[in-house]
């Protein structure tokens, strides 16, 4: 089961950052040990995939078959979420761009909650966190397992830019939502005047 693995990979960063430990890490990565865990990780679910296809066709067996299938397709949603994460912590726009095509979803959550924007803002990935945004990833009102946004990592990470970023991103869609309302509230007010003018001139021609 990869549950309990995956889980660990977007709070590690943090971890391996912050030079903590938990009760479920023995001892702090470095960058190269983290990179390495990633690729073992999605290496050794790509095999299992395989694996598991091939026993599966070799039993013939329906009903387990088709379970295994959704194990599998939930799996492979999950490693891909992972690489997602991965992708905006390093800051590979390109990887990020390659896994929104495929349909991965842009705001992803491990078992911690964080989520690629989380990961980008952590690790001052200015680049990759901008097109994360204007891809549609959520950033405002979601929070990790200890109540942290983006917002509260970019700056516990010190990343000033990155934190500008994620305040201009949620003015600047303010004044867009605000726009959009004036304007709606603008054909609507047009709106009812014609009809009130369409109404006062069927009026003098009954009268």
């Amino acid at each position: 089961n990869l549950k309990p693995v995956i889980a660990e990979i977007s709070h590690s960063l943090w971890l391996i950052e912050t030079g903590q430990s938990s009760s479920k890490t023995v001892s702090v990565l470095s960058g190269e040990e983290a990179r390495q865990f990633y690729e073992n990780l999605i290496n050794d679910g790509t095999r299992q995939d395989g694996s598991r296809r091939a026993t599966s066709k070799k039993n013939g067996e329906g009903e387990d078959d088709q379970r295994r299938d959704t194990s599998t397709s939930e799996r492979s949603a999950e490693l891909k979420g992972l690489r997602l994460l991965r992708c905006a912590h390093e800051g590979d726009v390109s990887g990020i761009k390659e896994l929104v095509t495929k349909g991965v979803d842009i705001n992803f959550q491990d078992t911690f909650f964080w989520t690629a924007v989380m990961c980008a803002s952590w690790s001052g990935q200015k680049t990759a966190l901008s097109f994360l945004l204007d891809h549609g990833a959520a950033w405002v009102g979601v929070v990790d397992t200890q109540g942290r946004d983006a917002k509260d990592l970019a700056q516990e990470a010190g990343h000033s830019e990155v934190l500008e970023e994620l305040l201009n991103y949620g003015r600047s869609t303010q004044r867009e939502t605000q726009s959009n309302s004036r304007l709606a509230n603008t054909y609507l007010h047009a709106f009812f005047l014609n009809q009130i003018l369409i109404s006062n001139r069927l009026y003098s021609v009954i009268h």
